[in-house]
């Protein structure tokens, strides 16, 4: 966990936005095709865009949930993430976004 946390210190990224760098990054394919600078860059942006959208008990309702996907959608869309593990990568960024909304008051 140390190696984690000063992992993290060494690119930028609050504990939040370390979280949506490895759920970004989990797949092999996208280190090799994404230069780190905009993985960091993209886990800064998801951070601020989660926490800009949650309302309260967003986790729970299908339309606020589904704005959330898009909007995650339309990030990785704009940062040019590799199509193939687009889907991946929504369904963990979603997940993480419903942790981190968990431990932070709205």
């Amino acid at each position: 966990m140390t190696d984690s946390f000063n992992f993290g210190q060494n690119k930028g990224l609050s504990t939040d936005e370390l979280a949506f760098y490895y759920a970004l990054s989990a797949e092999p394919e996208v280190l090799r095709n994404m230069e780190d600078s905009v993985l960091v860059e993209m886990a800064q942006e998801l951070t601020a865009l989660i926490q800009k959208n949650r309302t309260v008990d967003w986790d729970k309702k299908q339309s606020a949930r589904a704005y959330m996907r898009v909007q995650v959608k339309r990030l990785l869309l704009k940062y040019k993430y590799p199509p193939e593990q687009a889907k991946a990568a929504i369904i963990t960024v979603i997940k993480q976004a419903e942790l981190m909304s968990a431990n932070i008051a709205i």
